[in-house]
């Protein structure tokens, strides 16, 4: 009995022993992969994504599938030399950065098609913000993200100031009477201090996935996920249509 009972205490040492093992590799490939992912260029989404899911995206959209430019520009052919790689070699990480800052910019995007881009102009034009593929593509997204149907309110503002002529639903929301009020009053809802991290990130015509991260964090309520989500679909060459409410 007692023999049995050693040998059981030795057998669940030993696996307390791997296990603890185990988790110290773990977190050292963790920690190996943090630093590729910062000096790439994803230091600052980690803390929203985690490090699996930014490398994971890193792996699907710039090395996996048939469409990968870096996998032939690399010469690797599987995800543990690729990780081997950008571990060993500058210049490996340094192309993987430009691809990822080129899949997050929107310089190429073609608004003129679309609807009510007038209106998304005059309202970067009011913040001081350049009108610009980029920023436009945020407009675009951000507005089908709220999905509200509000009279000439595309984001769902609330702000009055003597601009609403009556309310669209029960948190407040406003219907303006014309599209200059409902743009002065997004404007006016925009410059009072509460989103001053999206109006710098307009001004300065950031990508518009850090902008709308912005967004998600601030009081307005249009999570991160949704305009990112739009995002991608308008990468892929969706586009949306519908009109603004008069």
């Amino acid at each position: 009995m007692e023999r049995n009972l050693s040998e059981s205490i030795k057998k669940m040492n030993n696996l307390i022993s791997y296990d603890r093992n185990k988790t110290i590799l773990e977190q050292q490939m963790l920690n190996e992969r943090e630093q590729l992912l910062t000096e790439i260029g994803l230091g600052t989404i980690l803390r929203f994504v985690g490090i699996g899911a930014a490398f994971n995206w890193i792996v699907k959209k710039l090395f996996s599938g048939s469409k990968s430019k870096i996998k032939d520009e690399l010469g690797v052919d599987d995800e543990k030399g690729f990780f081997s790689l950008l571990k060993s070699d500058k210049s490996a990480r340094d192309k993987v950065s430009d691809l990822y800052k080129d899949s997050r910019s929107f310089d190429d995007f073609n608004y003129d098609d679309l609807p009510d881009d007038g209106v998304y102009k005059r309202i970067l034009k009011g913040i001081g913000a350049p009108v610009t593929g980029n920023n436009m593509a945020l407009m675009y997204a951000w507005r089908k993200a709220e999905s509200g149907r509000a009279r000439n309110n595309p984001f769902n503002t609330m702000h009055d100031g003597g601009l609403a002529v009556s309310k669209y639903n029960q948190q407040g929301v406003k219907n303006y009477g014309s599209t200059s009020d409902g743009i002065q009053a997004t404007v006016a809802t925009l410059e009072n201090g509460y989103y001053n991290s999206v109006v710098k990130s307009l001004k300065d015509d950031e990508s518009p996935y850090n902008t709308a991260k912005k967004i998600g964090d601030s009081p307005w309520g249009t999570t991160y996920r949704l305009i990112s989500n739009v995002l991608d679909d308008i990468k892929e060459g969706k586009r949306f249509t519908s009109p603004i409410a008069k």
